[in-house]
Formats: C-alpha cells, structure tokens, sequence
C-alpha cells in the first residue's frame, strides 16, 4: 500500500465522498441530481467547519436562500461570509475558502452559500436520517420574493413521492465521512503553503514552467487552481503549478528548485501500454501533505477508482505502488450485471 503510513486524502462512505486539497481544505459532500451538499473545513486549528447547498447553476435558484431540515425539524444556519478573521486580516484558512469558491464558480460549478456547522448541527447530521434543502427558484429577479421553495429531500429510507424535484441520499455514510474528516486533519506533515498571487512564485520558476508543456500558465489564477509550494525539508522548494485556467481537468506541472541550483521541471513517470513513461504534465494531481506524497485519482471504468503516487527525492519523482481503492476485481459471471452499474 503506497499510503499506509496515513489518512488518504480521497475517501468514500454510502453516498458521500470526501476529498481534500493542496490548500489543506477538506470537503466531505453528497452530490444529486440538482446539486450538492457539502461540508468544507481547513486543517488551521481555530478554522470553522462550513456547511453549504450548491444548486446546479443551470438552474433558477439563488444559492443564499437555502434552508436545512433534519428530521423534520429546521435548522437555524448561521450564515456566513468565510472571508476574514477577527482583526480584518485574511488567514491561512480564509484564504483557502476564497480559493475554493472561485475554483468552483471558474470551473462552472457554481455558487455556494455558506453556513457555520454548530455543534448542535453538527449532532443532528451525524445522528439524523432525514436532511432536506428548500431554496427559492423565481423566474425572473422580480419574483424572487413571491416565489414557492423548491425542495429536495434527503433519506436514509424510501423515497419521497411529494414533488417531482424531490431527490433521496442516504445519510449513514455521513459519520463515518466526517471521523475521516478529522483523523485527516488530525496530520499536519510537512509545510506547504499556497500560492495566493504571481509574486508568489520566482521570476525563474515562471520561464521554466512556459517551457514546461503546459501550454499556458496563468499565475493570477495559481490560487484558484490548487497552486503550492512545498518545503521538502532538504534544502529544495517544490512547486506545484496549474496550467492555464481553473478547469475540471485540471493540469499540473512540478517545478523543483534545490539550494543553489536553478529551477528545473520535474517529469512525472507514468504507466502507457505496460510500459514507465515520462510525461510533462498530468490531471488532477494535488500533494497528499500528511503521506508526502504528490497523488492522482483515476476513474477506470464505471466502478473501479485507482489513486497513482510519485515521492519526490533529490531532483525526480519516483512512481509507488498504484492503489485499487474500489471496485477494481471483475466478478464472476453470476454478479456480472449488477457490477456494471455505476457505482
């Protein structure tokens, strides 16, 4: 196991998932048809757990105007605007959540309203079987008002027949996920910050990253995109650099400079054909900090999810074991159909 050593940053119970990020931000969330509930909180010891209802953009809703039952019983949000700590000054964790909701909004996700998740919150979701999410949807911005909610209902049991927007997710996963939640904050490994802004980022390490293969670097948009440097401990700093906009598949290049030498691109060893290849960029690779480790997860096939890590040592990264996390053993021929539906 090439992350034994560690809680993996990708996770997955009933039908919630968990991921975390570069920025040490950690979201654990259900998705529907509609949209998405999720839970987002940063490993900084004082920062806020955050709770939100992200609606598909395409729809007619307004993303501050959702409400939270569970059991039956409405929830009083706080809501909130994550953006500054007490003194005015954005932090660490402040930060992240700025850069988490622009990545979201550039990738065409959508917009997020956020919540505080109390403790009495907290409680409800981790003991309840029943969350539902209402929102207004007007047709126009003039009969926002006037307009009836929406509703989409959450459950660990049968499905809602009340309206044809009624959705169902169980929510039994939800404990589990949010116990991976802390024992994946609980670890801090080594430090890495973000790249708020081009300044950020030497001169050097820019030439290096235009000659890397990454078609086109943007370095006003390295924050939204999971951009970072990391100090490896021994004399060198690591960049983990996005190229172009924030995208679904997002690519990255990795920028290494060690003490007195110049910044080179790093190629990534990758399996093509049975055979180790050097590729000069890859997707949706972020820095699994805890495990130090530089990690991608693939989806192969409708059930099969397989996470690829490299370690960086002295100037490469070296290729580890491939973990099977799901789903990746065909069965017999007697569970054949029910494997081949999506997961």
């Amino acid at each position: 196991m090439a992350l034994a050593e560690g809680t993996p940053p990708f996770s997955q119970a009933g039908e919630w998932s968990g991921r975390c990020s570069n920025l040490s931000l950690c979201e654990i969330s259900a998705q529907t048809t509609q949209g998405k509930l999720i839970i987002v909180r940063h490993t900084a010891r004082d920062a806020r757990t955050f709770i939100c209802y992200r609606p598909d953009p395409t729809l007619a809703v307004d993303p501050a105007s959702w409400r939270l039952m569970v059991d039956g019983n409405p929830m009083q949000l706080a809501k909130a605007r994550p953006t500054r700590d007490a003194q005015g000054i954005e932090g660490p964790a402040e930060r992240a959540i700025i850069a988490y909701q622009q990545q979201a909004i550039l990738k065409g996700e959508g917009d997020c309203s956020f919540a505080t998740v109390t403790p009495s919150l907290m409680r409800m979701l981790k003991t309840g079987t029943i969350a539902e999410v209402s929102f207004s949807t007007p047709s126009s911005s003039s009969e926002r008002d006037q307009a009836a909610p929406a509703r989409i209902s959450f459950t660990a049991d049968e499905p809602s027949a009340r309206s044809p927007t009624a959705e169902t997710i169980s929510l039994s996963g939800i404990s589990k996920m949010l116990r991976w939640l802390d024992q994946r904050q609980s670890k801090h490994g080594i430090m890495l910050d973000a790249i708020g802004e081009s300044k950020d980022v030497p001169a050097a390490v820019l030439k290096v990253l235009s000659q890397s293969g990454c078609g086109t670097a943007e370095p006003d948009q390295f924050a939204a995109a999971d951009g970072v440097v990391i100090d490896d401990g021994a004399a060198a700093l690591v960049y983990l650099l996005p190229c172009g906009q924030p995208a679904p598949d997002q690519y990255y290049a990795v920028i290494a400079q060690r003490q007195g030498r110049a910044p080179e691109h790093i190629g990534i060893p990758v399996q093509r054909d049975g055979k180790l290849q050097t590729t000069p960029t890859v997707p949706e690779l972020m820095f699994d900090g805890p495990n130090r480790v530089f990690v991608q997860l693939v989806e192969d096939g409708p059930r099969c999810k397989k996470l690829h890590s490299w370690r960086y040592r002295r100037g490469a990264l070296r290729a580890l074991p491939t973990v099977e996390l799901k789903g990746c053993t065909m069965p017999g021929a007697a569970d054949w159909q029910e494997w081949q539906q999506p997961s």
